[in-house]
């Protein structure tokens, strides 16, 4: 009796401390972070590019301290009517095109110094409604937030509602506070994580809800540490550069995928490899593993692989990436809707 109490009473002191921690406020940083971005477009699939936003130390404008930012380009890719690769030479911090400060409520401001954006790293950045004046403060994120309280996305160009309040333990082990919008379709990594950012990105909350392209945080370092890795299914980075060992030479052959969107079945068109031995995993918009296929557990009798919809998923945005004879790589998406 004594031992069960004793492991009921740590359980609780476990719990609590979790409770505590996830409660501490962890302020944005002020220095040497790093936030390791991708683009990948889908549309035609596929392409894709890299880069890096990176503090700079502090200024002082208007009497507020901020802390400079710079970008750096890092890698881009090419699959769809060509194959090429390229991982480009950067200089942290990068060209200086703006600065970030936090005021005492816990608000993200940022400065935009650059008149012709080049900074601006992903492309769902909502380009025709440009959100930043050069010299002007824009609110980025409001850590104070609550359920039920509103935050306006210039992606969307209205407000989004906080539907839940949860956390999340990072790589150094601390919990931090994660703020959930609610959704207007099928994605459902529209969150922000206390200290860091949003999943989309440093400026996540100015980006486009993704479909055929999107954006997002492969890694956040802080003092040469990694605090938070989620590469998703964007399965040709790490948190720098692209794979280039894992992408070989493709053929001029297609495959094709239909119907898409999916409702009962996905179907794969394999006619143009016939008798190669395949290997296909799909993927869905969290980066998680939700099925395999190979020519051997596929039972095939034809040159089309049907899939229930059933042996996949819920609706929402799925990731196939696929090869033949391992040499012959391809990638793609689809929608599950019902």
């Amino acid at each position: 009796m004594k031992k069960f109490l004793l492991v009921f009473l740590f359980f609780i002191f476990c719990y609590k401390m979790k409770i505590s921690s996830a409660q501490t406020y962890h302020p944005f940083p002020d220095t040497l972070a790093q936030w390791s971005e991708n683009y990948v477009y889908y549309g035609m699939c596929c392409s894709g590019y890299g880069y890096i936003f990176a503090m700079a130390g502090d200024t002082i404008i208007d009497n507020k301290v901020y802390s400079l930012l710079g970008y750096n380009s890092t890698y881009s890719w090419e699959t769809y009517q060509y194959q090429s690769f390229e991982n480009y030479p950067y200089d942290i911090p990068g060209t200086i095109f703006g600065a970030l400060r936090e005021d005492s409520s816990h608000k993200i401001w940022f400065r935009n110094f650059d008149s012709l954006a080049s900074w601006m790293g992903c492309h769902n950045l909502s380009i025709p409604y440009f959100p930043f004046p050069v010299d002007s403060e824009m609110l980025l994120y409001d850590f104070e937030l609550e359920v039920g309280d509103t935050a306006y996305w210039a992606g969307y160009e209205y407000n989004k509602v906080v539907k839940k309040i949860d956390s999340i333990q990072i790589l150094d082990g601390s919990w931090r506070k994660v703020i959930s919008f609610d959704l207007y379709n099928f994605y459902n990594h529209n969150f922000w994580i206390e200290g860091i950012g949003s999943y989309w990105g440093l400026f996540g909350p100015f980006c486009e809800e993704p479909f055929e392209n999107a954006c997002g945080l492969n890694c956040f370092n802080k003092v040469d540490t990694l605090m938070f890795e989620s590469m998703g299914f964007y399965t040709l980075t790490d948190c720098n550069h692209i794979y280039t060992d894992i992408l070989e030479p493709k053929s001029e052959k297609s495959i094709s995928v239909f119907p898409n969107p999916a409702s009962n079945f996905i179907t794969f068109d394999l006619s143009n490899f016939r008798n190669e031995k395949f290997s296909i995993t799909i993927y869905n918009s969290n980066g998680n593993q939700v099925n395999h296929f190979t020519t051997q557990t596929s039972g095939i009798q034809s040159s089309q692989l049907q899939i229930p919809i059933s042996q996949i998923g819920a609706d929402g945005l799925y990731l196939y990436t696929m090869n033949f004879d391992n040499q012959k790589y391809f990638i793609g998406r689809f929608l599950v809707q019902r």
